[in-house]
């Protein structure tokens, strides 16, 4: 709402840009008079309760209350809307308290005449009955149906409960597209702000002297393993807010160079190594230890790449050799997760290069590049389902 008196000024220019000078002059007087003072809720609260009801302006006082009402608190949410008409009774009985403490009577009788038909229909009509008998009451700061009214606690309260709820109002408050327009810039500048960040370098992870030659998240993205070609495989924990120190981190000597890793999908304990010539090792993460090691036949020795399957504890392999011509014969094998034995395995004609397993399960792609070649297999005897022409020069 800060712009409003910048928005002001513009529409005025405009307006003399135009040569609507009848314009500009009713826009300046509707602005001297201006009922919503700018939609500023300081400045409203402050002319409530520091001159209207000091002064027992009462036709003034109800004019902003229907103003409020009529232009801001009709646009709320529905489990604020009720709580509009509570703040605004305990405002006009405040007025009236105030009235009653200074002795301005007719300015109590003012008010029931000017809003009483309207307060003993609304929605706290069966409350009002009783503060009709007010001004008849020689006493009314002892009498015990109205004693808590006439304390400057409860004053206090009204008071401190209105700002709260017209700068919530305000809040949710619907802005029209001019006000909208520079609360737009802004956030597109910030979203812009924001993709230059995530286009950079969100973290380096420095470690490894050797060239990385393959990366795997865990399942729900908390741990990123990598393996160079010097056999060292690192455990990474990058940030993530609200995660603590539960991250895993560790390092690991796997002996020869690491051409693959995979995480297990369903369990995100175990994690595949796979090396060049030293078969297949399996690493814990509870555990911190290798549980298990898988030697390849010596034909295709290497493992070339290495993939979890979501739904069984299963895993596949491609394996070969990373020294001779890619075109060379590659073997793809199924094996079972927990005793790490070959379930079964086929020998293809061209060298393997991409491994992945469909979300649900039931299919194994896999792709190759002889002739540019592509297969597709399912999950249990790895047997061509069909033969598709494919790009992959991996």
């Amino acid at each position: 709402m800060e712009a409003i008196s910048y928005l002001d000024s513009l529409v005025k220019e405009y307006l003399l840009f135009r040569g609507f000078a009848k314009t500009v002059s009713a826009l300046n007087a509707d602005c001297k008079h201006d009922p919503g003072l700018g939609y500023q809720g300081q400045q409203i609260s402050d002319h409530l309760f520091n001159t209207l009801i000091p002064q027992h302006r009462t036709e003034d006082l109800v004019a902003l209350l229907k103003f409020l009402q009529s232009r801001i608190f009709c646009k709320l949410p529905e489990h604020l809307a009720s709580s509009a008409g509570q703040l605004e009774t305990a405002v006009l009985r405040l007025f009236l308290v105030v009235a009653i403490q200074k002795k301005k009577q007719h300015r109590v009788q003012e008010l029931f005449q000017s809003e009483g038909d309207r307060l003993l229909t609304g929605d706290q009509a069966d409350t009002w009955g009783l503060w009709y008998g007010l001004p008849c009451l020689n006493n009314p700061q002892q009498d015990h149906r109205f004693q808590v009214y006439f304390t400057g606690d409860w004053a206090r309260m009204v008071e401190a409960s209105f700002r709260n709820f017209l700068s919530e109002a305000l809040l949710h408050l619907p802005l029209p597209a001019l006000l909208r327009f520079d609360a737009d810039k802004r956030q597109r500048m910030a979203l812009q702000v924001q993709v230059s960040r995530l286009q950079g370098p969100h973290e380096h992870l420095l470690g490894h002297d050797s060239a990385v030659h393959a990366m795997a998240y865990s399942a729900d993205g908390g741990n990123l393993a990598s393996g160079d070609a010097g056999g060292v495989v690192r455990i990474w924990a990058p940030y993530r807010p609200g995660r603590g120190n539960a991250e895993r981190t560790a390092v690991l000597l796997c002996g020869a160079p690491v051409t693959a890793l995979a995480w297990d999908t369903r369990t995100d304990k175990v994690m595949l190594v796979g090396t060049q010539g030293k078969g297949i090792k399996a690493w814990h993460a509870d555990t911190k230890r290798m549980v298990s090691q898988v030697r390849l036949d010596a034909g295709a020795p290497d493992v070339l790449d290495l993939a979890c399957s979501p739904t069984e504890p299963v895993f596949a392999c491609i394996a070969g050799q990373w020294e001779k011509d890619r075109r060379a014969c590659g073997v793809l094998s199924l094996w079972n997760m927990r005793t790490f034995r070959k379930v079964h395995s086929v020998v293809l004609p061209g060298g393997m290069c991409l491994l992945w397993w469909k979300p649900w399960g039931c299919l194994l792609p896999a792709q190759w590049h002889v002739a540019g070649v592509g297969g597709v297999f399912p999950s249990g005897p790895p047997t061509p389902i069909f033969n598709t022409p494919s790009h992959c020069h991996r």
